[in-house]
């Protein structure tokens, strides 16, 4: 039988004393521009990601393409 060895329990944290729980006080104006920052930061990378599945579009239908062409002359 094999050993899946990398296959573990996760850990349940029961003991809340690991956290931090004194968190650095952030004003409003700070706050709003780590906000802006942020959502600069995600519109980047779905608009990255729209380019990404453009592309992965694109070579899919021309795959689809030779496919069909594949089959077109296996069939002839």
């Amino acid at each position: 039988m094999v050993s899946l060895k990398f296959w573990r329990k996760k850990k349940k944290f029961e003991d809340v004393s690991d956290v931090p729980m004194d968190l650095p006080k952030i004003t409003g104006e700070a706050n709003a521009e780590n906000v802006k920052a942020k959502m600069d930061l995600v519109l980047t990378q779905i608009q990255s990601l729209n380019v990404r599945y453009e592309t992965v579009n694109e070579r899919l239908d021309r795959i689809e393409k030779m496919i069909q062409e594949i089959y077109r002359i296996a069939k002839a």
